[in-house]
């Protein structure tokens, strides 16, 4: 049931975003801290962000942000990192960049490039709603609704799945959303502007794609 890759956007491009002079005060929000990044094959790292699971309450609990990046290749001028987005809803970003890195070999010459699973996906709390069992017969099911028949027992299944989500996931699911998710990324950026080279002389540089 994860949606198909729609397009990747290049969501932050953290060299160029914003100064870390002359910058109005903005308001307080939650820290990401800093990322952690260890080796996990073929060439990419792996690391996690806590995020709060509710950003209308930040002190009732976090879950972990899995990301994943490729280094830039030519360290000596790296510029910053490029977080990307594949959208869907429900694709991996980690399972998207690590199949669509190669492609983007002209821009991960100098960002590093950067992946992550959105909250109640793959490795990041996900939403659990079937067991195995029961999600191959769910797929199974005849989406061509030929009679009354077939269509009831596609609603029936529909309830079901919703209802599983609900059961094995009560904790995750009324906080996977949008606003959520868009929250989460920023401060995945915040997160990995320590490792970006600071501006020159105050000014903020534009980097081309």
């Amino acid at each position: 049931m994860v949606g198909r890759v729609a397009a990747l956007v290049i969501v932050a491009l953290l060299a160029a975003t914003a100064c870390t002079r002359n910058t109005p005060n903005q308001p307080s929000s939650p820290s990401a801290g800093t990322v952690h990044w260890t080796s996990c094959g073929g060439g990419f790292q792996c690391g996690t962000v806590q995020v709060p699971l509710d950003y209308a309450h930040p002190d009732a609990g976090t879950i972990s942000i899995a990301l994943n990046r490729k280094p830039a290749t030519d360290h000596a001028n790296r510029i910053g990192s490029v977080l990307t987005n594949p959208g869907g809803p429900g694709a991996s970003g980690i399972q998207f960049l690590q199949g669509e890195a190669s492609s983007m070999k002209n821009l991960n010459a100098r960002f590093d490039l950067i992946g992550f699973d959105p909250r109640g996906i793959g490795q990041s709390a996900p939403v659990r709603c079937l067991n195995g069992p029961e999600e191959d017969a769910f797929n199974a099911l005849d989406s061509v609704l030929d009679d009354p028949q077939e269509k009831q027992a596609l609603i029936d299944a529909d309830k079901s799945f919703a209802a599983g989500c609900m059961q094995r996931s009560a904790r995750v699911l009324p906080f996977v959303d949008t606003v959520s998710a868009a929250t989460d990324m920023d401060l995945i950026r915040k997160a990995l502007w320590p490792d970006v080279r600071a501006p020159v002389s105050g000014q903020c540089a534009r980097a081309g794609a």
